[in-house]
């Protein structure tokens, strides 16, 4: 055990002292993976999180002119995967789609975002060569929300078999982990109250063909670039 803990000690020293964004974020996610499987906490590292680390903040994952479905169903999608929330707002005629999430969990969702966003616009753009007919932009973007929507269903899955694995949780770690969930709820609540929120769920016409297929692709997509969701919230996965 004294191995494992040297090595999640090693793994968040370089992920507060790397120069890379993703290098460091996927150093913390390492770690966070190693203590969740080996129940370490914190207390057993003699290392504190800092108030940074289980801040929870209200952050702005991308942008759009007009409201892109496809993308607001992975955000929102990504959101609870972390146990975390996601909503839209309007600006200036742009479309901004927010998650509510504590730091360490809004790092891993802009980590993976933009990943999945080209790997679902790559195989759009492939399929459509191959199957594509009649308006190229309609056929792709059914293709996109068809590959998006199992992306989600396999993210759902991912997230409820976390749920199960977090009642094996003792001592501090299942301390941990519920009070960043109970930070993100709170937090978005207080958010509800103040403003109005957008569904980031919202429904499209879309062409049946291009959709079936998009479905069936988004089985091939590693959710992370090889890196899985499940196993701890504000981790990557390795």
């Amino acid at each position: 055990m004294s191995k494992i803990i040297d090595k999640v000690a090693k793994l968040l020293e370089l992920s507060k002292h790397n120069n890379s964004p993703e290098e460091a974020a996927s150093a913390a996610a390492m770690a966070q993976k190693l203590m969740f499987e080996h129940k370490i906490s914190m207390s057993d590292l003699d290392i504190s999180e800092s108030k940074d680390e289980v801040e929870v903040i209200n952050e702005v994952i991308t942008e759009t002119g007009n409201r892109c479905t496809w993308k607001a169903i992975l955000v929102g999608s990504l959101a609870r995967g972390f146990g975390a929330n996601a909503y839209t707002s309007e600006v200036n005629g742009k479309t901004l789609y927010h998650v509510v999430a504590t730091k360490g969990n809004v790092e891993a969702i802009e980590y993976l975002f933009p990943y999945l966003v080209n790997e679902i616009n790559k195989l759009a753009d492939l399929n459509f060569k191959v199957f594509g007919e009649g308006h190229g932009k309609n056929w792709k973007n059914s293709f996109r929300l068809g590959a998006v929507n199992t992306i989600a269903k396999r993210i759902k899955e991912e997230y409820e078999n976390e749920m199960k694995a977090v009642e094996t949780m003792v001592g501090n770690a299942i301390v941990l982990y519920r009070d960043s969930d109970k930070r993100q709820k709170e937090f978005y609540m207080e958010l509800r109250s103040k403003m109005k929120m957008h569904s980031v769920n919202p429904t499209i016409n879309y062409n049946g063909s291009a959709y079936g297929i998009g479905l069936r692709a988004g089985n091939n997509i590693s959710i992370g670039g090889g890196k899985a969701i499940g196993g701890r919230k504000n981790e990557l996965g390795q």
